[in-house]
């Protein structure tokens, strides 16, 4: 009877006095000297029969302390504090998971900057051992290649065809020895083509006339061109397409017509074929004023010339060369291509092989 009063009243003693109460005058009716379990039911049931009583029930049991309750309106509660959490902080929590992926972001990319440069410098080196490969067997070609052109010319000695014989019997090599200098130089900020001209350059002073001789063919030549300012540097005509003429300035590339090219041309011309020296295989290599030097040395040898050997192609020059032109029944123009210089190589009937430049 005293658990069946707890178990109902669920402990509170508001509803266990009511219950007890109840019980004792539900004894006393049935004149029972103790409290049983029927008397102790039938107390219950007429409590829940009155509407206060009834209520206060209800209300209590709606709320009883049931571990499942607990548990329950815990993960409510914690829910509830989990999503407030995640809207306050929300922009901080995005901040730094962005802070992050920006971070290994710019991890990667510093890593692949360096493996970049890593591989950069590997091809530098190895461009490096490549180019004196090349560099040594271009000019191995070359000397098996004039010896060639020596036969040809003994068949046809004709001078006029002098310049397309030797310009087709060295293109291989004149194409080869322009990559290698495009390869020299593909890592520079800038293409310094006077400092070209003066390192690697074959140089020659050209009238308009052989130089056209060497776009036809497109040959690559590192010209000498005055420019608006009347400053003379070297530029690089690549090639001719369609009437058009490729020009290079440093890095950057631009297309000039024929004339306008003509315009700014000077004459002192670096380009990449071997001249013939002395009828043999020997093979001309300086820069442009080494060039001049030598022919200024040649005319002051066979008495044509009688200034300073400085190296620079001036109106006496010209007119020494002119003189020799016309003593050897050539076009007197002045300008020392490719027939003047074979004529004067063999009135100087020097034996000195020429300054062979690094």
């Amino acid at each position: 009877a005293l658990k069946r009063i707890y178990k109902h009243s669920a402990g509170v003693p508001r509803i266990i006095n009511v219950v007890c109460d109840n019980s004792l005058l539900a004894a006393y009716v049935a004149e029972s000297k103790k409290v049983t379990l029927p008397i102790v039911n039938k107390a219950i049931k007429e409590i829940k029969g009155k509407k206060p009583l009834k209520d206060l029930e209800t209300k209590f049991f709606s709320w009883h302390f049931s571990v499942k309750r607990v548990i329950k309106y815990a993960v409510l509660g914690s829910t509830a504090l989990f999503i407030l959490f995640f809207f306050v902080y929300f922009n901080d929590f995005k901040e730094s998971i962005g802070m992050h992926f920006q971070i290994v972001s710019n991890t990667r990319q510093l890593y692949e900057t360096a493996l970049s440069r890593l591989r950069m410098e590997k091809v530098k080196l190895e461009t490096i051992s490549d180019l004196v490969k090349r560099e040594s067997a271009v000019n191995s070609q070359a000397s098996a290649i004039g010896v060639s052109v020596q036969q040809g010319l003994a068949i046809n000695p004709n001078p006029s065809l002098v310049p397309v014989l030797e310009l087709l019997s060295l293109w291989n090599v004149n194409k080869k020895f322009v990559s290698t200098i495009e390869t020299k130089y593909q890592f520079a900020d800038t293409l310094d083509f006077e400092q070209i001209a003066l390192s690697v350059g074959l140089s020659t002073v050209l009238s308009w006339a052989d130089f056209n001789v060497l776009l036809a063919f497109n040959i690559p030549v590192l010209l000498e061109v005055s420019d608006p300012d009347e400053i003379r540097k070297y530029v690089l005509v690549k090639k001719i397409q369609n009437g058009q003429i490729t020009v290079v300035d440093g890095k950057e590339e631009f297309v000039m017509n024929r004339e306008a090219l003509k315009n700014i041309f000077i004459g002192n011309a670096v380009y990449f074929i071997r001249g013939v020296i002395n009828s043999d295989e020997i093979f001309y290599r300086s820069s442009v004023g080494k060039a001049v030097e030598e022919i200024q040395s040649h005319l002051k040898d066979t008495g044509y010339y009688l200034g300073a050997i400085d190296g620079k192609y001036s109106d006496a020059v010209s007119t020494s060369v002119r003189s020799f032109q016309q003593a050897k029944g050539l076009n007197p123009d002045g300008i020392v291509d490719i027939n003047t210089r074979l004529a004067l190589y063999g009135a100087v009937k020097s034996n000195k092989i020429p300054h062979l430049q690094d």
